[in-house]
């Protein structure tokens, strides 16, 4: 059974830690980057052509075949894959970022745990520029947003949380557990249909509502629906744990990765 607690007292260490090496962790960052798009011609915009290319496919589908009466539905749906693919990239880069290093974090006295998190700055870097195209696709279309676009910042740091909440746990379990690769590229897909991408939660029953809303990148979509398009009314209690999964999770994350990173360098 894993033990769980974390002391207030062992946390801050932790990070106290942890952000001594900020400049390696901005490093590993910045490395990443560098390494995923070397010698290619499009760069960045690689990473743009997967979500474009399902964006395109879904727009046809249920705008044509199956028509929806969600307003403004191309920007709806390009906001959430773009958010679901930046958290689906995240979580799997992170899963392997100690395993990508295994030499150096066998060799060199320092938390594996900066690894973990300067993958997922990397990561959360690639979001923010998949959220300028989104941005500058809206003011393409002349969409108004709302005032309430002034809160996105927050959402997108909520979903650089929980990509560092469950990056954690999975860089570490995959050195033991190989499977979870696979398994974690399924929970993916999976995840993709029950998050509020191609619909609206409010289609569903108050308690559905309530059920999917416990998918926390689903939160996030479906509270940045709300906060960039208007696309729907929020009652207090989603906006509240939508706010607080992530945290919580990471809290959880965390207490799993110390389990399991004793025995890391051991295992690599």
């Amino acid at each position: 059974m894993i033990n769980t607690y974390l002391s207030p007292r062992v946390i801050i260490e932790d990070v106290q830690k942890v952000w001594k090496y900020r400049a390696l962790i901005s490093n590993f960052a910045i490395n990443d980057l560098r390494t995923r798009y070397r010698n290619t011609y499009l760069g960045y915009f690689w990473s743009l052509i997967e979500p474009l290319a399902f964006f395109g496919v879904l727009y046809i589908v249920f705008t044509f075949a199956f028509p929806t009466r969600t307003e403004n539905y191309n920007l709806y749906l390009f906001l959430g894959i773009m958010l679901y693919h930046g958290f689906t990239k995240g979580t799997i880069q992170g899963m392997h970022s100690i395993i990508s290093r295994a030499g150096m974090v066998s060799r060199a006295a320092l938390p594996i745990e900066v690894t973990v998190v300067g993958t997922a700055i990397s990561s959360f870097i690639v979001l923010l520029l998949d959220i300028v195209v989104f941005l500058i696709v809206m003011v393409a279309l002349q969409f108004v947003p709302p005032s309430t676009i002034a809160f996105l910042p927050i959402i997108l740091g909520l979903e650089l949380v929980l990509i560092l909440a469950v990056s954690l746990p999975l860089s570490v379990l995959i050195v033991f557990y190989k499977d979870l690769e696979y398994t974690w590229q399924v929970a993916m897909q999976l995840g993709f249909w029950i998050s509020p991408i191609v619909y609206r939660l409010d289609i569903f029953p108050a308690d559905i509502r309530l059920i999917l809303g416990f998918n926390p990148i689903g939160g996030i979509i479906e509270l940045a629906h709300w906060l960039v398009l208007g696309a729907s009314n929020m009652p207090d209690y989603f906006v509240y744990y939508t706010a607080a999964i992530p945290f919580a999770m990471l809290f959880i994350g965390y207490a799993i990765f110390k389990q399991f990173s004793t025995r890391v360098v051991d295992e690599l």
